[in-house]
């Protein structure tokens, strides 16, 4: 590892690719690994981080995030 990891977080394979969608513009927030087929660690060196990702998730969550009807979809449900 090239950083030293203070956070660690269990995702699902889809709430991966939906961090990994919305991370695209700043790939360097995060390490990952892959646990299983079904799991990841996403792994962070400091809290900034992590709170960076937390903000563009929630950007994307209210473009993407929720049908006509204002229900979340599963975008919005891995959010």
């Amino acid at each position: 590892m090239s950083k030293n990891i203070i956070l660690k977080i269990r995702v699902t394979k889809f709430e991966f690719k939906v961090i990994e969608e919305v991370s695209i513009s700043n790939p360097g927030l995060y390490e990952f690994e892959k646990i299983n087929e079904h799991e990841y660690i996403i792994k962070f060196a400091n809290i900034e981080n992590a709170e960076e990702l937390d903000e563009l998730v929630k950007d994307q969550l209210v473009y993407k995030g929720f049908d006509i009807n204002y229900n979340p979809n599963s975008f919005g449900l891995a959010c």
